[in-house]
């Protein structure tokens, strides 16, 4: 069954290529070199969509969802990279008259992406489903490492609850996980954090209820 995920993905992929192949025509001809730049952000915004199918299909392996968010990682970098060169490039496509910190961001973001997508650095080994209900989807990626676990454990409770707060609006609603993770046995017990568990065990217990988990 296709989901809305899949149609907001697929529709997003099929609208993006095409543009990617007319851009990259178009740059064959005499003073359109430029068209290279717009060819290559159409593509790379395409291929992020069509991974985005992925997250938007339920059940599927942890490591399928890890292999996403590692793709993401590359194609977001790619597009950030692109971005500093359609703002400073010449009409040629090149950055030969940008100032010299332009020239060394592209490379800085590339080693970044490349850096995060080989070695999922900032991705766990957890997904959390995260629901959009205006638009009636759910997607379910990968949690990123909380700076709030960090906090916890250095017993600084502000930045800790801050960060969880955060978190939680995010769609990190995983409460069968926060029930047993250790970071945060300091803060078992306190006001604020019993009121944030609460708002999440509620989601918890809608997503069950709206999946037909007993």
């Amino acid at each position: 069954m296709i989901s809305p995920g899949n149609v907001l993905a697929l529709t997003a992929t099929t609208t993006n290529l095409p543009i990617a192949a007319v851009q990259f025509a178009l740059a064959r001809a005499p003073g359109w070199r430029i068209a290279r730049v717009y060819g290559a952000m159409a593509l790379t915004a395409g291929l992020y969509s069509l991974v985005n199918i992925v997250y938007s299909v339920a059940d599927l392996p942890v490591g399928v969802y890890l292999a996403a968010g590692r793709l993401s990682y590359l194609l977001g970098g790619l597009q950030a990279v692109l971005w500093f060169v359609y703002a400073y490039a010449d009409d040629n496509g090149s950055l030969q008259t940008a100032p010299r910190w332009v020239k060394s961001a592209p490379w800085a973001a590339a080693a970044a992406a490349t850096f995060l997508a080989a070695t999922g650095w900032l991705l766990q080994e957890r997904v959390s489903p995260v629901v959009l209900e205006w638009a009636g989807v759910t997607y379910y990626y990968p949690l990123t490492t909380m700076l709030g676990d960090v906090y916890a454990l250095l017993g600084e409770k502000q930045n800790a609850l801050r960060w969880l707060r955060r978190a939680v609006e995010l769609g990190n609603h995983n409460y069968p996980w926060f029930s047993k993770d250790k970071n945060w046995d300091k803060l078992r017990g306190d006001a604020q954090y019993e009121k944030i568990m609460a708002d999440v065990r509620a989601r918890w217990e809608s997503y069950k209820k709206e999946f037909g988990i007993t």
